[in-house]
């Protein structure tokens, strides 16, 4: 049940929101990179050093990757993520004049996307693909798609 203070932060919310759009994905023009065998440390866990770059744009490979796994948007909708609680709490500390770094704000939008995938909510790699790539993290293995899933918030065309 909502109380009137609720509705009113709910109000709030919802005015602050209507000229802006969070985007939410690989923003830059970049291709993705070919794997070398060679290991290093990420975010931790490991991937495979950066090859050559391939002739399949990064973009691609996102589109493609959440037609299956819904990485950009599936986050957005799970109850208890806590990265979604702390992007709310940035936008009302925002709204509140607590913070004036709108930087924390989508610091926090991007850990919606970026932690389930470090945590392999995605589930694992098939044993073909461990095999290929040396170790199993699902949706890493270079770590150049991981470290291109950025956030933007876009003022409305109105």
């Amino acid at each position: 049940m909502f109380s009137v203070e609720m509705l009113k932060i709910k109000d709030e919310i919802n005015k602050k929101l209507e000229g802006y759009t969070l985007e939410v994905g690989v923003l830059a023009d970049i291709p993705a990179k070919f794997a070398r065998k060679e290991q290093k440390p990420f975010h931790g866990g490991v991937a495979n050093k950066k090859g050559k770059d391939s002739p399949v744009p990064l973009r691609a490979v996102l589109e493609k990757l959440d037609a299956i796994y819904n990485i950009l948007l599936g986050p957005w909708a799970k109850r208890d993520n806590m990265e979604v609680a702390l992007t709310v709490r940035e936008m009302i500390a925002d709204m509140n004049k607590t913070s004036a770094d709108k930087q924390r704000f989508l610091n926090a939008a991007q850990a919606v996307v970026r932690k389930p995938i470090l945590r392999g909510e995605y589930g694992d790699n098939s044993p073909q693909t461990q095999a290929v790539k040396g170790f199993n993290r699902l949706l890493i293995n270079t770590g150049t798609l991981f470290e291109n899933l950025e956030t933007r918030l876009a003022k409305k065309n109105v």
